[in-house]
């Protein structure tokens, strides 16, 4: 029993420690832009603030690109396939279809609850990509669907699923593994759209290690946090809609939602 403890002690205390490097590395990324903008005189720290709001998509994608490339380092130093220890397993393309419409309907219906609500907390991202537009005609746009379509995605599946599930395996069941993995996927989401957006994002994440549990493959529960995170450029698309509007389409959508998982669940799947 003590040790079994102790696992659980060790497993969690590593899932902390792989959370801590990604924000250092984020951290690190700022720091460094900070330096560069005072470099260039913007010796004021208004506008070295302003211009690192300015950057903040490049700043999320160059973070991503460096958590992965080190995650990769980390494991390759010690002489793991990460191929294998995070499932990166072909599936069937079939076998994609149902949890990404899942994870799709889901995050619609999220969106039409929140539609019109403030996200102070997302706001950076949204500066950032009218900064870049303003600097070239669709780049703004391009970094974003970069950002919320490839990487984040890719970084927090390897952190979550891949590492964390795997992690939290060797001292926990399955489920615990799933449902810890979640809360803190939705903690993390805190800083990009506060409490509602990390509790949407901690059911999110429970669909997505469902996904990677049930088909044993790491890919698929990137491609459904892929259409997960669709309804952000979706929504860009309407610009109004009255409130019996919205919560009867939420509601249409997590009814869907509620079909297309109860379906998934009763087909086989490759499990682990």
């Amino acid at each position: 029993m003590w040790k079994r403890g102790k696992t659980k002690v060790k497993s969690i205390i590593i899932c902390a420690g792989w959370v801590l490097f990604n924000l250092i590395i984020q951290l690190a990324i700022q720091l460094g832009m900070s330096v560069f903008a005072v470099h260039q005189g913007m010796d004021e720290d208004f506008i070295v603030m302003q211009w690192i709001m300015n950057n903040m998509l490049l700043m999320t994608l160059i973070s991503n690109i460096l958590f992965i490339a080190a995650a990769v380092l980390f494991h390759k130093i010690r002489k793991v396939n990460v191929f294998e220890e995070w499932k990166m397993k072909k599936i069937p393309v079939k076998s994609y279809v149902l949890p990404c419409a899942a994870a799709f309907l889901f995050s619609m219906a999220f969106s039409f609850f929140t539609f019109q609500t403030s996200m102070e907390n997302a706001l950076p991202i949204q500066t950032s990509a009218e900064y870049y537009n303003e600097k070239i005609p669709f780049l703004g746009l391009f970094l974003m669907i970069i950002n919320l379509l490839v990487m984040a995605p890719a970084a927090e599946e390897v952190l979550c699923r891949g590492i964390m599930v795997t992690q939290l395996r060797k001292g926990f069941s399955l489920t615990a593994a799933v449902v810890i993995s979640s809360v803190i996927f939705g903690l993390i989401h805190i800083p990009a759209g506060g409490f509602s957006l990390a509790a949407a994002a901690a059911v999110i994440g429970i669909i997505l290690g469902t996904v990677y549990v049930r088909t044993g493959s790491l890919y698929a529960a990137f491609a459904a946090h892929l259409a997960a995170n669709l309804p952000d450029f979706i929504f860009k698309l309407f610009p109004w809609m009255n409130h019996i509007l919205k919560y009867a389409l939420a509601g249409v959508f997590s009814l869907l939602f509620a079909g297309c998982m109860l379906l998934w669940l009763r087909k086989d799947e490759t499990t682990e």
